[in-house]
């Protein structure tokens, strides 16, 4: 993590997007939650979402905000404004754990939707998912450096990878 700069962080259901140099964007703790980086290094612009649920459609009179099909179109449209071109943004991808230890049932199983869900917006937007640390049962955040775009993945102490 890079000295200096300032931490915004993106809680759940939220997206945000940048091209302020002294800022890195941050995920809340991510669980079954899926973090979708995106980054244009020409522009030197991110946006990172932090995905609750797969698609609005599921979850009508919800927040659309928290779904993927809404969230990444409209962080991607937030960093057109601030001078990103769709064709050079690239992904970064990660959470969507299976937070229920034990439990096989796929009905249960909400991170691999998220990240599916992630997947398939992503595709359809002709987005590339240059780097991924999804699945697994440990919680982490995601942190992309505005200036860089590099990206980070951090695991509470004691609890690892994936």
């Amino acid at each position: 993590m890079a000295s200096g700069l300032r931490t915004v962080e993106v809680r759940m259901g939220q997206f945000r997007a940048s091209r302020d140099a002294e800022v890195a964007l941050e995920t809340s703790s991510l669980g079954s939650c899926v973090a979708v980086a995106l980054y244009d290094p020409e522009a030197r612009v991110a946006g990172l979402c932090h995905i609750l649920l797969d698609r609005e459609s599921r979850f009508p009179g919800g927040v659309p905000e928290r779904c993927a099909d809404f969230a990444i179109p409209a962080a991607l449209a937030e960093m057109v404004t601030l001078g990103a071109s769709p064709e050079r943004v690239v992904a970064h991808l990660a959470g969507g754990g299976n937070m229920f230890r034990g439990v096989t049932d796929p009905v249960y199983d909400v991170g691999s939707w998220n990240v599916a869900a992630a997947k398939e917006v992503l595709e359809a937007l002709g987005i590339p998912v240059v780097t991924e640390d999804v699945g697994g049962s440990n919680p982490r955040r995601l942190r992309i450096e505005v200036a860089t775009g590099h990206t980070s993945v951090h695991f509470p102490a004691g609890r690892g990878g994936a």
